[in-house]
Formats: C-alpha cells, structure tokens, sequence
C-alpha cells in the first residue's frame, strides 16, 4: 500500500516536470524562430534596397502580402516575419510613407542593435 503511493507520487511528480520541460521547450523554440524571423525581414529590405524613402517598397513588392490560399494550404513552421515586421514598425526600425510603402531606417537599427544581439 505504502510502496503504490510513493509510485504515484513519483510518476505525478515526474509528469509534471516532462510537462514543463514540454512548455518551456516551445516557447524556446517560439522566440528562437521569432528572432530569425526578425533577421529575414531586414534581409528582404536590404536585398530590395528599400533603406531609404526614395527607395521604398509596397508590402506586396517585399513579399509580405501572400494571398488567403497560400495562408490556408501552407505546411510547415508558423510563419513569425509579419509578427516580426510589426515589432519593426512600433520600433521604428522600419518607416511607413504617407502611401503605404515600407523602407528600413538604417540609423534607428543601428541605435536600436541591443534588440537585435543574440544571447
């Protein structure tokens, strides 16, 4: 009687602790696909050049608009580059035009580099 409460006890103690490791590893890999997400999206304004207002590109042109059949027959990894562009845009790393059109403001990464180290 005494032995099966130890083993009940145990094996809950035990599932918890998978179930957190579980957690934990998810929400690791959550904020790692998030931070290369971040890096992808300053790559497609540098190889669009659209670092300055004269150069800006529409979202479309950069790739971010996919149309609602892509979004529903895709497979794979969730996509984090919209989320990503967003947080770009609050932080003003990348600039909106009065028309829409999106450019990477070059000098506010560079003061912004904190947000953007590993580790």
């Amino acid at each position: 009687m005494m032995s099966e409460t130890i083993y009940t006890i145990f094996f809950t103690i035990l599932l918890i602790i998978v179930i957190l490791a579980v957690i934990w590893g998810c929400m690791l890999l959550s904020v790692i696909l998030f931070k290369k997400a971040i890096y992808s999206v300053l790559d497609i304004f540098w190889e669009a050049n659209a670092v300055n207002e004269k150069n800006a590109r529409t979202p479309a042109e950069l790739g971010f608009r996919r149309s609602f059949a892509d979004e529903l027959f895709r497979s794979g990894i969730r996509d984090y580059k919209p989320q990503a562009l967003q947080l770009l845009i609050a932080y003003n790393i990348v600039m909106v035009t009065e028309d829409g059109r999106l450019y990477l403001c070059e000098e506010m990464l560079a003061s912004k580099i904190p947000l953007l180290q590993t580790g």
